[in-house]
């Protein structure tokens, strides 16, 4: 074969460069010089290191390097070494992913408990049997009314979350818990439909499911009941979405999503990775913060952003963990997660339990920095056409209270340590994060295809241990570029 391939590849790239989307990796450093506070991090801007104020991680409770996981690290490599050394359904389940799962099943289970007893008056309650195993049975096309199985508190196919032990299952990382969860739920003859702002995770898991695939535009529920209409003879109904979505900030209406997943006898999956430690009243996520945990079939969270680690958690009906483990070939064909990412996800939800000043102080943090984007919206137009939506990124009027009382929703659309300030071209979105080197910030520009074609940005992500100063700052460079 000729080099035409690379010369093609080669292009692409230098198109990618002209069109100011080529991506780079940048070292980047954690660093902390002597008498400094806050999330300081060494990058090499332009060839030169630059000690900046880190805006672009996910580690939202500043956590990742809390002394309790560090320890829980150390202890588990001392105990297992390194790798768990085989696929978890050969020789790699280990103790430590046993009882990674068990705790992390435990924390979303107290959730779907309290939401149960908020609900228990509802009208749909019902009960749940069991297998001469003890396991849950679930019937995924079971009738909402009680005709064909009986619903537990309006979830969808008879899951029925309240009455049921909950079952987790570790995976190495989030991509790959999504992949496992559509791959085995999903398959021919069935609909999946998912929210266009999805993380690419969970578009690239549905298409490889082979269900029939439908996307409706961001949050928009009536879009989406027409689809579930147009759709009566599918196998199963899938409505799949990220609780917070990644780029924007936005959260998904799951009460509404739950209406209709019962309406349409829909099964519902969410994807809780940037709400998991942030959200709710004991920071299991979005679905506890909107009161409807226990009306969620299944629910993917995430140990790689708030918890400080890596992997990807799937929370469901132990019938449903069972036959992603019989069928979910990411999960099944691949080495088991490292001994110390069950070890630091167990000991983060130490810290989730007992410090939630820190879940308190990031929704506090990003509540002041989308005021200050929104002040700035009212009197500029950084978009011509997309004000509107522009103004729902940064919470004009919008906004949900998680700061002293984290887990109480008063409504709103957007929530957690997201915060996107939206500028338009590529370009503009590169000039923008230069700018913010320049006054001792690191946070990189987000252009397409990540983001739709005249919606670049930098995605600004609030973390526990800003300094109030270090926010006062990015708050007055805010202002000043209005």
């Amino acid at each position: 074969m000729t080099d035409r391939w690379l010369v093609e590849l080669a292009d692409n790239l230098k198109q990618r460069d002209i069109d100011a989307q080529r991506r780079r990796l940048v070292i980047a450093q954690p660093y902390q010089p002597a008498g400094s506070s806050g999330p300081m991090i060494r990058v090499a801007i332009d060839g030169q290191p630059r000690d900046l104020i880190n805006l672009a991680g996910n580690d939202y409770l500043a956590i990742a390097n809390h002394p309790h996981l560090v320890q829980a690290a150390h202890q588990a490599a001392d105990a297992y070494g390194i790798g768990s050394g085989a696929s978890r359904l050969v020789s790699g389940h280990l103790p430590i992913h046993a009882e990674a799962e068990s705790r992390f099943a435990a924390f979303k289970q107290a959730a779907h408990s309290h939401a149960h007893h908020v609900d228990q008056h509802n009208p749909k309650c019902g009960k749940v049997s069991a297998n001469a195993h003890g396991n849950t049975t679930i019937n995924m096309k079971a009738n909402v009314k009680g005709n064909a199985g009986e619903n537990m508190c309006g979830g969808a196919g008879g899951v029925g979350w309240a009455g049921d032990n909950v079952g987790g299952l570790l995976c190495p990382t989030g991509y790959m818990a999504n992949l496992a969860v559509l791959t085995s739920l999903a398959g021919p003859g069935d609909l999946v439909c998912m929210d266009k702002l999805n993380h690419a995770s969970l578009l690239d898991a549905a298409r490889a499911s082979g269900a029939t695939l439908r996307i409706y535009p961001h949050r928009d529920t009536r879009k989406l009941q027409r689809l579930l209409h147009r759709h009566p003879d599918a196998r199963r109904r899938f409505i799949v979405t990220d609780s917070v979505f990644s780029m924007d900030g936005t959260i998904a209406d799951l009460p509404t999503l739950a209406d209709l997943a019962d309406e349409h006898d829909a099964i519902l999956i969410i994807d809780e990775a940037h709400a998991t430690g942030v959200l709710g009243k004991t920071g299991t996520g979005l679905a506890e913060l909107q009161g409807v945990a226990h009306r969620i079939d299944v629910s993917v969270s995430t140990a790689s952003k708030a918890l400080g680690g890596l992997g990807g958690i799937i929370t469901a009906p132990p019938v449903v963990i069972d036959t992603i483990i019989n069928h979910g070939r990411s999960f099944i064909y691949t080495t088991g997660a490292m001994p110390i990412q069950a070890a630091t996800l167990i000991a983060a939800l130490d810290v989730v339990r007992d410090e939630p000043w820190r879940r308190e102080r990031v929704n506090a943090l990003a509540h002041r920095v989308r005021q200050a984007l929104a002040d700035r919206q009212k009197t500029t137009h950084d978009i011509d056409g997309h004000q509107t939506e522009n103004m729902e990124s940064v919470g004009v009027n919008m906004e949900v209270s998680v700061g002293g009382n984290v887990g109480k929703n008063v409504g709103g659309n957007v929530g957690g340590g997201i915060v996107p300030w939206v500028v338009g071209g590529a370009q503009q979105a590169i000039d923008l994060s230069r700018l913010l080197v320049d006054h001792g910030f690191y946070a990189p520009a987000i252009r397409p295809p990540t983001v739709a074609p005249n919606a670049a940005r930098v995605r600004l992500s609030l973390r526990a241990d800003l300094t109030d100063t270090m926010v006062d700052r990015l708050i007055s460079i805010i202002k000043s570029e209005a």
